[in-house]
């Protein structure tokens, strides 16, 4: 069986912003394909340093693809061959 030839396409981001302060929310931000508005994470990372200044922050960053089929396999990927190669003078 021969492996399909696939390509990635880039589905969306998730960013998840971390605390560890028990009684703060984790903040979730999802953005289309790669497009990460990076001002709305710096914010609430200032915010968060500011109000907890001896907690640790974590970043956790998602990016999710989907494959897309492109049609047939090349004919040399995965052509089996006995052990003297393709081609034997014997």
């Amino acid at each position: 069986m021969r492996a399909k030839k696939r390509t990635v396409e880039s589905e969306d981001t998730k960013v998840v912003l971390k605390v560890t302060q028990r009684l703060e929310d984790n903040v979730t931000k999802s953005f289309d394909k790669t497009d990460i508005d990076w001002s709305v994470i710096e914010k609430q990372l200032m915010l968060w340093a500011d109000r907890f200044p001896d907690k640790r922050l974590t970043v956790d960053i998602s990016f999710n693809y989907n494959y897309i089929e492109t049609g047939q396999p090349p004919a040399t990927s995965l052509r089996r061959t006995d052990k003297r190669g393709r081609f034997s003078t014997t």
